[in-house]
């Protein structure tokens, strides 16, 4: 018996793609699935554009290990990855 699976939402495959550029460190793929003003605040710092954004991204990636996704749920505009 062959099982098919649904082809993912748009969502859940830009989520995915993220998540694959983060394993890789491929700060440029991360960049481009950024959008250009994106914004990131924490309590500790606020970084403005997709190249600042992705360069802080990329140095936390750095020292993750692995990135292992159990599943992918979601529609056209929201995305959950476990």
């Amino acid at each position: 018996m062959t099982t098919t699976h649904p082809e993912p939402s748009s969502a859940v495959a830009v989520a995915r793609a993220f998540l694959d550029a983060f394993a890789a460190r491929d700060t440029s793929r991360l960049r481009d699935l950024l959008d250009a003003d994106v914004v990131f605040e924490s309590p500790r710092t606020t970084l403005t554009g997709a190249t600042d954004v992705a360069a802080a991204i990329a140095t936390f990636a750095a020292v993750v290990q692995e990135v292992a996704v159990l599943a992918a749920y979601g529609d056209d505009e929201h995305a959950v990855v476990m």
